[in-house]
């Protein structure tokens, strides 16, 4: 016998399931989220805009709208925001019953110089697809976003 450790690979998942009802009964017309994360301490800041609508075809894809200096590779944000969105698409599928393609234009976002990592745009990914349907759950707070430009 071998047992062979699993881990998440998507943090705050779990928070999906409060918008299950929105879910079900999205007709996939256009939605549009932000999020924003900040954790103890000031650090792992990640902040990003998504706007999600049904593909014209059967590919899904994330649209990256930004420039480098609104949000520089280095910080590790597409990568991290491609797992969630990947993931969503997943989940999404299982609460439809059906695979349905969607588009993810990433449309605005911000970086930190010292305190921004992967995961925070992990979680300000996850919180924004939950705005895209639910502006009350995970409120977003202009006040928290770092401008570098």
């Amino acid at each position: 016998m071998e047992e062979i450790f699993l881990r998440k690979t998507v943090f705050d998942a779990y928070r999906l399931s409060n918008i299950n009802q929105y879910l079900v009964s999205w007709d996939l017309s256009p939605v549009e989220g932000k999020g924003i994360h900040l954790g103890a301490m000031h650090t792992k800041y990640g902040h990003i805009q998504i706007k999600m609508y049904k593909s014209s075809n059967q590919e899904s894809k994330m649209i990256w709208n930004l420039t480098q200096e609104q949000l520089p590779d280095e910080y590790g944000a597409k990568t991290a925001i491609k797992k969630v969105l990947e993931y969503f698409i997943d989940y999404f599928a299982g609460i439809k019953g059906e695979s349905i393609a969607l588009i993810f234009e990433i449309n605005d976002g911000s970086y930190h110089p010292v305190d921004s990592q992967a995961i925070g745009y992990m979680f300000a990914a996850m919180y924004a697809l939950i705005n895209c349907f639910d502006k009350d759950h995970i409120k977003f707070k202009e006040d928290r976003v770092w401008r570098n430009f």
